[in-house]
């Protein structure tokens, strides 16, 4: 697994996390969309509730609640069957785009989880990152456990 942090070509704060989950890019699929059960599996989700119903498609709404941060809604941008999704924040808060990708390997499926920060430098504290590209690691083991218990794989299930 790698996590990371960088400014991208426009000077925009980019939070990356990968990990290989040994499950079809499918199913890693599924369990990423289906956001009505996050915070079943995930400890980086406390409630989403869906706005404009499931399944999800470009324009859906929904609210995001995380522990120590208030709730912020997000709109999908972007879905592209079964290997990316994207989605932004549309409220009053910082703005934020989350990209989702499930990348097809021989042995399974990379899951990479990005958060950009949509405004130049100075967005995120120093701390704040921090607490940012721990939570996105912490989610992506958490998706790995989830699907490989799905899929009934015990392989590096923890």
């Amino acid at each position: 697994m790698s996590t990371h942090q960088h400014l991208d070509d426009l000077g925009m704060m980019r939070i990356e996390s990968r990990i290989q989950i040994y499950a079809p890019p499918e199913l890693v699929w599924s369990v990423t969309i289906g956001i009505d059960g996050w915070p079943t599996w995930s400890p980086t989700v406390r409630a989403v509730h869906g706005l404009d119903g499931n399944p999800l498609t470009n324009g859906t709404r929904f609210r995001l609640s995380q522990p120590l941060q208030r709730a912020r809604l997000w709109q999908v941008t972007r879905l592209e069957p079964p290997v990316r999704a994207e989605w932004e924040t549309v409220d009053a808060g910082p703005p934020f785009r989350a990209i989702h990708e499930a990348t097809p390997e021989a042995d399974g499926t990379l899951s990479f989880l990005g958060l950009v920060a949509k405004r130049p430098r100075g967005i995120l504290s120093p701390a704040a990152a921090l607490a940012l590209r721990t939570a996105l690691a912490v989610e992506n083991r958490a998706l790995r456990r989830r699907c490989l218990r799905v899929s009934g794989n015990r392989r590096l299930a923890s």
